[in-house]
């Protein structure tokens, strides 16, 4: 049975509400430390809910807004901006929806929650959702009535809860691994902070460091390779020359300015970064250019930037180097660790994505994957 016996409907016929959220009103002074969350934009990545800047807002404010409350099972999709049609599942938390967040809850006697949110990261879907968010708007959007008329391939429930079985497996190893790598790298980061705590002396950054340009490398120019292209954003590309001998440390110039990204191996970093040269230890200057606020040393002129002398010029404290040592001994375990569980994930979630294609249409089947 493939995509085309199992029929098609579309997503209203299948669900029981689809709607986007609301600005609480009272503005600054309903968010608060801890209650009730509200899940922006930013919190829905494609597969992933991050709770990275999670906000959250007061009791009288979450009652104001608790028709647009979340439940599990629900589905959630950016429907603005640049991150439109970014999907993943809800989180099983007390939260609220932003009006840039809608909200897809299946029926649980039609469509499988899990299924229904692989059908929208479906690439051709996916493509979709992009096109009609694009199609005559100065602003990228998607309305109720463009997510209630999508058209989805519906096998019966049993097979739609076997393809989100195999997807789901791979992402919630995908999530245990994500979170074991936080949790290893929080423990670096807190034996750093122990490290700076005994610092013994004050010094400049320059006197620790350098910063070097990267070089141009339009998009038109790269060819894919083996080497990370990393810009200010971090990794973006790939190239088959290397410029940097790795691994290596970036500082974001242009565009994110002061973020600051690791790269294992050898890597060509463009105009928009700067990378580190240093005689210590890389994953100590990685953690002492994590501690600096460099973001804040954006420049004030017509192209915003950060400006490599006014950094390199920065006060920082030093520990002496005995210190120092015994932190890369007892962090590099860990760190090492870390990035091996990062680099699982990158294989788990390009098997995802090879499967997901294949499994949406029909054109492999469960029970294939099985008897493989």
């Amino acid at each position: 049975m493939g995509e085309a016996e199992w029929g098609f409907t579309t997503l209203g016929q299948i669900t029981t509400k689809i709607g986007s959220g609301a600005t609480p009103r009272g503005g600054s002074s309903v968010y608060v430390h801890a209650g009730t969350a509200f899940i922006r934009s930013q919190n829905v990545l494609d597969f992933h809910f991050s709770d990275s800047g999670l906000a959250y807002i007061t009791e009288d404010a979450a009652e104001a807004l608790r028709g647009v409350s979340v439940s599990d099972g629900d589905v959630l999709v950016n429907i603005t901006g640049d991150s439109v049609a970014r999907v993943c599942a809800a989180p099983k938390i007390a939260a609220r929806v932003s009006q840039h967040v809608a909200i897809v809850r299946p029926d649980p006697q039609l469509g499988d929650s899990r299924f229904i949110m692989y059908s929208l990261l479906n690439p051709p879907m996916k493509a979709r959702l992009l096109n009609t968010s694009s199609s005559g708007a100065t602003r990228k959007a998607l309305t109720k009535e463009h997510l209630q008329s999508l058209p989805v391939a519906l096998p019966p429930l049993s097979e739609q809860r076997r393809i989100a079985g195999v997807l789901g497996a791979l992402d919630d190893l995908i999530e245990v691994n994500r979170g074991l790598a936080t949790d290893l790298r929080d423990l670096t980061r807190a034996a750093f902070d122990r490290l700076q705590g005994g610092a013994t002396r004050s010094t400049t950054l320059g006197e620790l460091i350098n910063l070097q340009y990267g070089k141009a490398l339009p998009a038109t120019q790269r060819r894919t390779g083996r080497y990370p292209v990393v810009s200010s954003a971090g990794i973006v590309d790939s190239h088959d020359i290397g410029l940097v001998e790795g691994p290596g440390v970036v500082v974001g110039r242009k565009g994110t300015v002061g973020s600051v990204t690791w790269v294992d191996s050898d890597f060509f970093p463009i105009d928009t970064a700067f990378y580190v040269e240093s005689k210590l230890p890389l994953l100590y200057v990685y953690w002492l250019l994590k501690s600096q606020d460099l973001a804040s040393m954006n420049t004030d002129s017509a192209v915003p930037g950060l400006n490599r002398e006014n950094a390199l010029s920065l006060r920082v404290d030093q520990p002496d180097d005995e210190a120092m040592w015994e932190f890369v001994t007892s962090a590099s375990p860990l760190w090492s660790a870390a990035r091996d569980l990062e680099a699982e994930i990158r294989e788990l979630a390009s098997t995802r994505d090879e499967l997901l294609p294949l499994l949406m249409s029909g054109r492999v089947r469960v029970a294939e994957i099985v008897a493989a």
